[in-house]
């Protein structure tokens, strides 16, 4: 089965949710991250930055590295959606759940009830809504709501209903 890929406007508007960080830093959940929310794993090596003895990071990188380390990020989140929803979707559904799995990760996606509504064998399109409105569970962080992943969830519901989102240009 050959992996679909994101759309154009899928892939400008996940750049928009995600924001473009030149230097690393720590985001909601504690992680080192760079880019276009790019999670630097340990013993990754990036040009220009680097580790300090006392954990904390230094350097930045450039605006074509943070676009190849999207890029390379989003082949995994498109395989997964591709390979594990079992229902036929439109582009912008497709789109809208590389998105979310790419916010809240691999494993939480596939182990997702929200990937068990979708794959519903029992409804079509209330199994769809109910993936939809599953989104907005996932504006948590220790437990507290994030008032900026509650609006991320509704622009990717918004792209999942096939909505025109705004998305930013500049």
């Amino acid at each position: 089965m050959v992996a679909r890929q994101i759309s154009g406007t899928g892939f400008q508007l996940l750049q928009q949710l995600e924001g473009l960080r030149l230097l690393p830093y720590k985001d909601s959940g504690g992680l080192w991250t760079v880019g276009f929310g790019h999670l630097i794993v340990s013993e990754e090596k990036l040009p220009g930055v680097y580790f300090k003895s006392d954990g904390t990071a230094a350097g930045g990188i450039s605006l074509t590295v943070a676009k190849a380390l999207l890029s390379a990020d989003l082949k995994r989140f498109e395989n997964l959606v591709s390979s594990v929803v079992k229902v036929n979707l439109q582009q912008c559904e497709f789109d809208a759940l590389v998105i979310f799995a790419f916010n809240i990760g691999l494993r939480a996606f596939k182990d997702s009830t929200l990937l068990k509504e979708l794959n519903s064998p029992h409804s079509c399109a209330s199994g769809k809504e109910a993936a939809a409105l599953n989104m907005l569970g996932w504006c948590h962080v220790q437990n507290a709501v994030v008032p900026s992943l509650q609006l991320r969830q509704l622009k990717t519901i918004a792209l999942f209903c096939g909505w025109q989102a705004p998305v930013r240009t500049d």
